[in-house]
């Protein structure tokens, strides 16, 4: 990225009445990496995938599908407008801008409490996991509540480091999850053909299309809504990105496409 590139990013910048202050550090991998960690299809999918199959069973990949294609109408409205406001806090400065400043207070109200009460459950819930796999493996007895506090504390540790530091510990994780992704992939579709395991499959939770209910089919939609969700999180990095209106976009877009098809 030349210098006048950034140049022109900061005059951008300062079109919405703001100073370049954050370092313009975030590239395209780590940007779509923003966007693909917080959707994390392998996270979603693990949870939530018992809920949706239970409701239609092997129809499940329907539900997945049309939640997809509304989520897809739904980015390319974001992407469209980071490009058009490539500005950090996206959601208050989207709402902000387009109706006025009563909505977008109250938005960026509901999106920093949906951070504050998030954050922790996420933390609370690595922490039982960590605490159990110390049981087992140690037989030690570690307060779930403890663990979380450390594993907040370290992020927030992480973060004061700067986004250079978080960019890059994402992009591994980015890396390792693609990577888990296809491993799983392959070991499904192994398993899918290895003749032994066909009549197995073919006897699972089979359904026909008699046998859905409107209940059931809705809530079966919940899978693909609880997952496919945080690919505009890139938008809220535009101030910590080089090219924001070529890249965010970019990468609104291509997290959310290869999230949907690669959990498919």
């Amino acid at each position: 990225m030349s210098l006048s590139s950034i140049d022109n990013d900061s005059k951008d910048l300062a079109n919405f009445g703001y100073k370049q202050d954050l370092n313009r550090s975030m590239r395209k991998f780590s940007s779509f990496a923003v966007s693909f960690s917080l959707i994390s299809i392998l996270t979603g999918i693990f949870a939530n995938f018992h809920f949706g199959y239970s409701e239609v069973g092997n129809f499940i990949p329907l539900s997945w599908t049309i939640v997809f294609a509304g989520q897809l109408i739904v980015a390319l409205i974001m992407a469209e407008l980071s490009v058009n406001y490539p500005i950090s806090g996206y959601g208050y400065q989207w709402t902000y801008r387009l109706v006025g400043p009563k909505l977008g207070f109250i938005t960026g109200w509901l999106l920093l409490l949906q951070f504050l009460n998030g954050f922790p459950g996420i933390c609370k819930a690595l922490s039982i996991l960590i605490s159990d796999l110390i049981l087992q493996n140690f037989d030690v007895t570690i307060s779930s509540l403890l663990i979380s506090i450390i594993i907040i504390w370290t992020v927030t540790f992480i973060h004061l480091k700067g986004i250079n530091l978080v960019s890059k510990i994402n992009n591994f994780g980015v890396i390792t999850e693609i990577i888990g992704v296809f491993m799983l992939i392959s070991f499904l579709a192994y398993f899918l053909f290895k003749k032994s395991d066909l009549e197995m499959i073919n006897n699972i939770n089979t359904l026909n299309l008699s046998d859905l209910t409107l209940k059931s089919f809705a809530l079966s939609i919940l899978l693909g809504s609880w997952c496919l969700t945080g690919f505009e999180a890139a938008a809220d990095m535009s101030e910590e990105t080089k090219d924001p209106k070529s890249t965010v976009p970019k990468s609104i877009m291509y997290s959310l496409v290869s999230s949907g098809i690669l959990g498919l």
